[in-house]
């Protein structure tokens, strides 16, 4: 950080003023002051040198829209000469930095990924809409330079944010700042291209939404509203974590409706890690427009040159990609393409998890709980092949009628949601009393459902692609019990799934026999050349 902006914000926080928007408020004070006095030339030299003069500008003309100044004239004097000569753009960078807890900014390698694809597009764009500008403040003087030729809308929904941004672009006839939510029914025209990468994981009340929109899900929110605001030729490129694509109740309702009412172009998974310290959670850039398209892409991205280059594409026909309830990309670029084409084209019935048994997340037990107690915890280190080793359970000292809702019964089955790799384990025998920790969702079915035939499913080609598609995460799995019951299973009849589970069985058996012996054998050889080396 430049000496100048070190300074004002050492000066700031040993009065107590530590607040990111405070930061961002007194350096706002001090370039409208100037930016007062350069507006009369004649008196700017006089009042910058003169304390008394300076602060009574101030007062006058700032003081009233940004309330009361939090120190004496010569506190302002000194802040003045330390900043009024700086850059807006680079030193709100700076002072957004300087703080992890507010404003994060993303990677450049979105922007500039952006940038190429309007570029490239076979109609350029005229107009463009880039909202929360604030996300991508250091590229947004380099992206306004080049692109002279456009008119450019920038929006934010934080007032501060949006006067420094009216400040550092004045002058530049092509640019406009709006002071607009994009969680809300908007005010804008229409724009022959967007780029926005909106909250991830927001709900908003029906107040907040005026009850306008299919889902109260924030990133769901921001695709209808923007979508409705492109030209016939428009393009919006959407940044969108993945329950967009899968996701149940309304953003099922919009895919849907966006399906219906518009093209998507592309559904392309961003690599691992492309949106920290933003957030961790698997993103694909979206493309959605008016204009018919010929084909669907749905794809893997890369880095490339310091961009996201495609690495993996299939495409789908516009009737056939409509013809899906949902977008889950992953299930097309799986290694098992030919597994899952066959399980997909079976005649065999299929049934949702959620139809046929009730799902949900155990409880989250910090280190702190971990202590002597009667009710022992299932986490992710106590499933090994298939089944659960009792003998390491951690317990709590927890009264049995506050966890009972988490409790664990014979037939459950269970699988983890959190780690690195799937296990599954069906709860065959309870030794005690066990609940499920947070890392762990568990499944109940209901009466003549099979616990270990929905195993031997998950735990196949087929159905480890199934899941993995309904994860959040990255390379840390994230899965949602409410997404996993959107999984359809094969469900033929009852003699069938009895047939084939007591084959399993039997088999498993048979193999676990074969290692004992194999391990006994070895034991005993191993004992007896032992014995021989000193003979």
């Amino acid at each position: 950080m430049r000496q100048p902006l070190q300074r004002f914000l050492t000066t700031m926080n040993e009065r107590g003023l530590d607040r990111p928007e405070a930061h961002l408020m007194e350096a706002l004070r001090v370039w409208w002051t100037d930016r007062a006095l350069q507006e009369s030339p004649d008196s700017v030299m006089d009042t910058e040198g003169d304390p008394d003069r300076l602060f009574k500008v101030m007062k006058e003309q700032v003081e009233g829209k940004l309330g009361h100044f939090p120190g004496d004239r010569d506190l302002f004097f000194q802040w003045y000469h330390l900043l009024k000569d700086l850059d807006v753009i680079d030193s709100v960078t700076e002072l957004v930095r300087a703080d992890r807890r507010h404003t994060l900014l993303l990677p450049e390698m979105l922007f500039s990924t952006f940038a190429n694809r309007i570029r490239d597009e076979a109609i350029p764009p005229r107009s463009l809409l880039i909202t929360e500008a604030e996300k991508f403040l250091p590229w947004l003087k380099a992206f306004v330079e080049s692109n002279r030729d456009r008119l450019i809308t920038l929006t934010t929904e934080r007032w501060i944010m949006h006067k420094l941004l009216e400040l550092a672009f004045v002058g530049e006839a092509h640019v406009r700042i709006r002071f607009q939510s994009i969680y809300k029914p908007m005010d804008l025209p229409l724009y022959d291209g967007i780029f926005s990468v909106p909250d991830f994981g927001g709900r908003l009340g029906p107040a907040e939404t005026h009850d306008q929109f299919w889902t109260n899900e924030t990133e769901g929110i921001a695709a209808e509203n923007l979508v409705r605001h492109l030209t016939e030729q428009g393009i919006l490129h959407l940044i969108a974590p993945a329950k967009l694509t899968f996701g149940g109740a309304g953003l099922a309702r919009l895919r849907r409706v966006l399906s219906k009412a518009f093209q998507v172009g592309r559904i392309e998974a961003l690599p691992e890690g492309s949106l920290r310290p933003w957030t961790g959670i698997r993103a694909y850039w979206i493309t959605l427009s008016k204009q018919p398209v010929s084909q669907v892409i749905l794809g893997r991205l890369g880095w490339k040159d310091g961009n996201l280059s495609p690495e993996m594409e299939q495409s789908l026909t516009p009737a056939r990609f409509a013809d899906r309830k949902d977008w889950r990309v992953d299930l097309y670029l799986a290694d098992s393409q030919a597994e899952l084409a066959r399980y997909q084209a079976s005649d065999i019935p299929k049934i949702k998890l959620k139809e046929v048994a009730e799902i949900f997340r155990g409880k989250s037990i910090m280190k702190k709980d971990i202590r002597p107690g009667e009710i022992a915890v299932l986490n992710i280190s106590n499933l090994e092949e298939g089944e659960v080793l009792w003998d390491g359970l951690d317990t709590i000292a927890e009264e049995r009628r506050k966890v009972r809702r988490y409790e664990l019964e014979p037939g459950d089955l269970v699988m983890t949601c959190r780690g690195t790799v799937n296990k599954f384990a069906v709860i065959d025998r309870l030794p005690r009393t066990v609940i499920a920790s947070a890392n762990i969702i568990v499944m109940r079915f209901k009466e003549g459902v099979d616990s270990t035939w929905v195993r031997i499913f998950l735990e196949s080609p087929v159905g480890t692609a199934l899941v993995k598609s309904f994860q959040r995460g990255g390379t840390v799995m994230n899965i949602n019990p409410g997404d996993i019951g959107e999984l359809e299973i094969p469900w033929p009849d009852p003699q069938k799934q009895q047939r084939l589970v007591e084959e399993y069985r039997r088999e498993w058996e048979y193999l676990r026999e074969t290692i004992r012996q194999a391990e006994e054998r070895w034991k005993n050889k191993r004992t007896a050349i032992e014995q021989q080396l000193y003979d």
